[in-house]
């Protein structure tokens, strides 16, 4: 998806005129996007490796052979994650969990997270969202 560049600032600049603080603008908005088109990745996609420069770590879960049933996976995050995506699985089912644990799951750790899934030994491709500020 490409995003383009528009301006809709119109704040007098106290240092120039209003054609320069517009270009400064301008300037400065072309700058952030083409910093982000293209340049967010999650890196690699292998398990056990860090998100290339989106803070998080991939993680492959396999499920229990009982549906259902909390299985602890190990994460090199050093924080407790705040939350996952799945990016694919290898049979139809749901991966549940909550950080919180809130009766669903044990609380997440700085070094393990919790999984359940509806259906048995389910292969899931999940990245562990690090939390902001730690």
């Amino acid at each position: 998806m490409y995003i383009s560049k528009t301006s809709n600032y119109f704040s007098q600049n106290r240092y120039g005129d209003d054609k320069s603080n517009r270009a400064d603008v301008d300037k400065d908005l072309k700058d952030i996007f083409s910093a982000i088109q293209g340049r967010l990745r999650f890196g690699s996609g292998t398990s056990g490796l860090k998100g290339e420069n989106i803070g998080g770590v991939w993680l492959k879960v396999l499920t229990s052979g009982t549906a259902n049933a909390e299985v602890g996976y190990a994460h090199g995050l050093a924080s407790q994650p705040m939350g996952y995506i799945v990016v694919w699985q290898d049979k139809a089912g749901s991966l549940y969990a909550n950080p919180e644990g809130a009766g669903i799951n044990t609380v997440w750790t700085t070094g393990t997270t919790y999984f359940k899934s509806d259906v048995a030994t389910a292969n899931f491709m999940v990245f562990l969202l690090e939390r902001g500020g730690q």
